[in-house]
């Protein structure tokens, strides 16, 4: 036989209720130990594959957006004094405002050099002022020094030479970018170096 709902009274009514009886539930179950291993040892497996890789990218960014911003001053160095006329120097400097450093990794300055004698005098003009760049990124001058002065005929009043900048690490293993700089011409361009040894700075 149907078993018929129960009536009840409400405390302070005398309207009957109809209460029908509710079916049992069944108890949630959460993860099983083996569950719970084995989803650990793929998220296990997943990092391992995800971090080298991301690791990589940052680096390799953090690379190039340090060589292509030097790049950019050295073209726009170039491009200045040819339409102005007037010898131009990008020098490296840790106070942005004169030729004051030893590193380009304390950052740099461009200016109008008018009297030509390499410094920021009174009168000239600085263009562009670069901030220091992390600590962790190594620049290394060869053939032109700390500093690299353009004619008003777009060439390079000196010698051929490069800036390399360096992170002190295996990821990438790629880990050099090399700023070319071509004399007499004048002309700029970056490129890796592929002959070092993974994670070593020269």
């Amino acid at each position: 036989n149907q078993r018929l709902p129960e009536i009840t009274r409400h405390p302070t009514s005398s309207r009957l209720t109809m209460n029908p009886r509710r079916p049992p539930t069944t108890p949630s179950q959460g993860f099983t130990l083996v569950e719970l291993m084995i989803t650990v040892a793929i998220a296990s497996i997943l990092l391992a594959i995800g971090v080298p890789s991301f690791l990589n990218a940052i680096n390799s960014s953090r690379l190039n957006g340090a060589a292509n911003e030097l790049l950019n001053d050295l073209m726009f160095a170039r491009t200045s004094a040819i339409s102005q006329g007037q010898r131009v120097v990008v020098c490296s400097s840790n106070n942005q405002t004169n030729c004051t450093a030893t590193s380009w990794a304390t950052g740099w300055v461009v200016f109008d050099d008018l009297n030509r004698n390499g410094s920021v005098d009174a009168g000239e003009t600085v263009m562009r002022a670069h901030q220091a760049l992390p600590n962790t990124l190594v620049a290394t001058p060869s053939g032109v020094g700390t500093a690299v002065a353009f004619l008003p005929s777009g060439m390079v009043n000196g010698i051929a030479g490069n800036i390399e900048f360096c992170l002190p690490t295996t990821q990438p293993p790629e880990n050099i970018r090399r700023i070319v700089i071509a004399a007499p011409a004048g002309r700029v361009r970056t490129e890796q170096d592929h002959s070092v040894v993974p994670g070593v700075c020269p």
